[in-house]
């Protein structure tokens, strides 16, 4: 019978410890290279690409501002319901001017996107504290006026 000595070289399995060792050291030196010259390069601003926008027609422009009347009248008299009626709403026109959906953006968010949008992100922010506070006061007439002249301003 054959010892275990002449099956298995006893300086055999130190050299696969040597080639795994070697293998893993390898890696992490790659590894490090890779984060090293990722830190080191240039970043790009993370500022959104400007977004230019099209024209917008009279039909466009007359139908958002039924589409701004028609939610003021869904609300039925709650002040807090027409405010946020009235920022879903602009959310959407403001989607459909630049072909993204922004139903779900910040007002930030929005200033980013160009100077002509400033304006209406603004009137968002301004009817958040009609929305979400307590008393939930806020002039709905004022604030469907001040939509109307935003949106009648786009050209």
């Amino acid at each position: 019978m054959q010892s275990v000595d002449k099956l298995l070289d006893p300086l055999g399995a130190q050299t696969w410890l040597y080639i795994v060792a070697g293998i893993l050291v390898v890696t992490l030196i790659a590894w490090l290279i890779i984060r090293i010259w990722d830190y080191q390069r240039p970043r790009q601003s993370a500022a959104p690409a400007p977004i230019f926008l099209p024209a917008s027609t009279l039909s466009d422009r007359e139908r958002w501002i039924r589409q701004l009347a028609s939610a003021v009248e869904r609300a039925g008299g709650s002040e807090r319901t027409a405010h946020l009626l009235l920022a879903a709403e602009l959310r959407r026109i403001i989607s459909e001017r630049i072909g993204q959906d922004a139903t779900s953006w910040s007002a930030d968010q929005l200033r980013a996107i160009s100077p002509s949008i400033v304006p209406a992100a603004n009137l968002i922010t301004s009817w958040e504290h009609p929305t979400f506070s307590f008393d939930g006061s806020g002039d709905v007439a004022a604030a469907t006026q001040h939509a109307i002249s935003v949106v009648s301003r786009w050209s």
